[in-house]
């Protein structure tokens, strides 16, 4: 069974034989972390947390030619407004403590906000 659900563009979900395979879908900007990358990330963790039944699995990875160039300096600059204080790093521990494993797949850069997601 391959089902795909897509809960933002941003962050694209693929489930395979119960695994679910979260993708950073922001290839044109080498997956460039964002708060709108990151509640995304959350909506799926929201849904991940409660499918222990079928889903064994999650790995996570980036569209395109890269994992993630890190956090979107233009955001910053820009002067991104969090939902809360330690927002990206909140999700970040959730990603982490949900009861499935997750498995971070890696390919050329991993830089930043992206080598803490990945750890």
């Amino acid at each position: 069974e391959n089902r795909e659900k897509t809960v933002s563009n941003l962050v694209t979900r693929d489930d395979q034989a119960g695994v679910a395979i979260l993708t950073i879908n922001r290839p044109d900007k080498l997956n460039a972390l964002n708060v709108a990358v990151f509640r995304a990330l959350q909506a799926h963790i929201d849904d991940l947390q409660t499918q222990i039944e079928t889903i064994g699995c999650i790995v996570l990875r980036g569209g395109g030619k890269c994992f993630s160039a890190g956090h979107d300096l233009k955001d910053i600059e820009a002067g991104e407004k969090l939902p809360r204080p330690n927002f990206q790093a909140h999700v970040i521990e959730r990603l982490a403590n949900l009861p499935q494993p997750v498995i971070a797949a890696v390919h050329n850069h991993c830089y930043t906000g992206a080598l803490e997601l990945a750890l």
